[in-house]
């Protein structure tokens, strides 16, 4: 197994894993659980801590984060710090050098988000995207792959009616919940967020 590019490449041809991730993070957050799906070859849908109809007062603590440090920051002791604010119950990063993969430093000396602050002007519009909830369950009605649903416990974005209104549409739906992550489920709970994902892969085989 190789990495190539921003793709896992598995000896095992049975099929490919895309993994998206969210819009303040890059492919770094996959890294380990990409390693391990790309040893066992395996196709399929998996939604982390999203649905089609999620919690208003979630999306706006995410907003008010994203905002929050678009100066910069001094020192990467203070990335940590912010990271820490977000999440409490995740421990702090003791590895300072592993955050240059969220932030990069500019010539001013400060550490910005690796982001474009730009991303944020479509805030306006935001409240539009309610109109779409309806059309977003109608369009999970037509996915007929096996599909893994991950809930981050501590989630404050992903409820579990919202799991719930979604795995009504799915005709091929799980649904796992990681009780110590919050939204950000691979970053929180990485080994159980990939044990979780090869243990719906294992009884994909059994089905078989």
């Amino acid at each position: 197994m190789e990495l190539v590019g921003e793709r896992w490449a598995s000896e095992r041809p049975h099929g490919l894993a895309l993994l998206l991730h969210g819009g303040g993070q890059t492919r770094h957050s996959w890294s380990g659980t990409a390693a391990t799906l790309a040893g066992e070859g395996w196709t399929t849908l998996v939604l982390v801590d999203v649905v089609p109809r999620v919690e208003p007062a979630g999306v706006e603590r995410i907003y008010r984060f994203m905002t929050q440090h678009l100066d910069g920051f001094a020192s990467l002791e203070e990335v940590a710090d912010a990271i820490q604010a977000n999440n409490p119950s995740r421990p702090r990063s003791a590895r300072l050098a592993g955050l240059t993969k969220n932030v990069r430093q500019r010539a001013d000396g400060r550490w910005y988000w690796h982001w474009d602050p730009a991303l944020l002007q479509s805030r306006p519009a935001e409240p539009a995207r309610a109109v779409d909830t309806e059309r977003l369950l109608a369009a999970a009605s037509q996915v007929h792959v096996p599909t893994l649903v991950i809930r981050g416990g501590c989630s404050d974005v992903v409820s579990v009616d919202g799991v719930d209104e979604l795995l009504e549409r799915l005709s091929n739906g799980s649904y796992v919940d990681v009780g110590s992550a919050g939204h950000m489920v691979a970053g929180d709970e990485n080994d159980a967020f990939t044990r979780a994902i090869v243990e719906y892969l294992a009884t994909l085989i059994t089905r078989v």
